[in-house]
């Protein structure tokens, strides 16, 4: 079966989300890496291959940096008051 126009649009948008978000964390500590990969919508399967942890591992360490005030809902790191 062929693929539609739309979703082979859809298809090579979503590889290049992924490769802005690979790039976006490349150098980086894996807290960090978590962070900007969660803000811009990954899921935790992604999130994992990307950091090279266990997807569930990134998960936990997300709900640790939320519980200790790291970091908003949204994986994106507070702005300390200045």
């Amino acid at each position: 079966m062929e693929k539609s126009e739309r979703a082979l649009l859809e298809e090579i948008n979503e590889g290049i989300k992924q490769l802005v978000g690979l790039q976006a964390v490349v150098g980086k500590p894996e807290e960090q890496q978590i962070q900007i990969l969660r803000g811009m919508g990954f899921d935790w399967k992604f999130i994992g291959v990307a950091t090279g942890m266990n997807w569930d591992a990134a998960r936990k360490r997300s709900e640790r940096m939320l519980k200790s005030g790291k970091a908003n809902k949204n994986g994106k790191v507070k702005q300390s008051a200045k």
